[in-house]
């Protein structure tokens, strides 16, 4: 249970996690020219990063709303 973290914590996690999942994402697709990548275990990493999101996401839109000077979680992960 989250206490006490402000939205732009959640926010700045929220965009740090979304670029890694960005990057991990690249390296599986880059994975035919390094056959060193370990694909299970990126697929599991980029599937526990991407719970982490969804879960920060909620937390983010509980405390987010329309007079807030944060963005909406849309334009926070474009």
């Amino acid at each position: 249970m989250l206490h006490d973290i402000h939205i732009s914590t959640i926010g700045l996690s929220i965009q740090a996690i979304k670029e890694e999942i960005k990057n991990l994402e690249c390296l599986l697709n880059d994975q035919k020219k390094n056959q060193e990548v370990d694909n299970e275990g990126l697929q599991l990493l980029i599937f526990d990063y991407s719970r982490a999101l969804e879960e920060l996401k909620i937390a983010y839109l509980k405390e987010w709303d329309e007079t807030s000077s944060m963005p909406s979680y849309d334009e926070l992960i474009k």
